[in-house]
């Protein structure tokens, strides 16, 4: 079954890097040179494993300050402790279950730039992981953010079904999908800068509203087997 689960999700993260819509001209992707991209690369796997090791003060010196400051916004109290731990989790799940290293595990599948921002899309042991990760440019150096970034005026948000029914959710401004049971699929949200401190979006699901957090590696938004959702990160 794991196996199974392992080909669709790489079928799904492929369907995904080529998901989003097109844009206006001065906000078209741009290429990046490779040695910018192996050092993006590089940095992305040391916090990574930061994240592996649970070494919260290495993973906090490569965050971008942007996204520091989400996490206190978000986490009032042990701020990035209970951040450490979310993101470990989610890191793990993307990659199929606990590991010893990340070091050396990662490639590059491609690298745009946009204003103010590099998005990277990877893959892990050869299985593209999907959602391009971002680093923002401060104070003249790129730095990791993993989340949504301002140049974009949405992102692709990961649906996951585990139903034996077709089910429909839509997100804000009515963007609406058909999910198959079983099925994992990318649905183009808004990003709304009063949900998540701009970091998340609003699903309509069963005519419940889900205020979810955007997910850095994976699922964002779940149908159970009974056909209840949830978000993997709620605001």
């Amino acid at each position: 079954m794991k196996g199974c689960q392992s080909v669709l999700y790489s079928l799904f993260s492929l369907m995904l890097l080529s998901a989003t819509p097109a844009m206006a001209d001065n906000d078209s992707p741009r290429g990046v040179d490779p040695r910018t991209a192996s050092q993006l690369l590089h940095q992305l796997e040391s916090y990574a494993e930061a994240l592996i090791q649970r070494d919260s003060q290495a993973a906090t010196r490569l965050m971008s300050g942007s996204k520091q400051e989400r996490i206190q916004r978000k986490h009032p109290t042990r701020a990035m402790a209970r951040f450490i731990d979310q993101d470990r989790a989610n890191l793990i799940d993307a990659l199929g279950g606990e590991v010893d290293s990340v070091r050396g595990r990662f490639s590059v599948l491609k690298a745009e730039s946009r204003p103010q921002a590099i998005l990277l899309y990877v893959a892990f042991d050869g299985r593209p992981l999907g959602k391009p990760l971002s680093f923002v440019l401060e104070g003249g150096q790129y730095k990791f953010d993993g989340g949504n970034i301002q140049s974009l005026s949405g992102d692709t948000y990961a649906i996951k079904s585990y139903s034996d029914l077709s089910q429909s959710i839509e997100c804000i401004y009515d963007n609406k999908i058909d999910v198959k049971p079983w099925e994992e699929r990318g649905l183009w949200c808004a990003d709304e800068y009063d949900i998540c401190d701009g970091s998340g979006t609003l699903f309509k699901y069963h005519e419940r509203n889900h205020y979810c957090d955007w997910n850095t590696w994976g699922i964002d938004f779940y149908i159970n087997p009974d056909g209840s959702g949830q978000c993997n990160d709620r605001c």
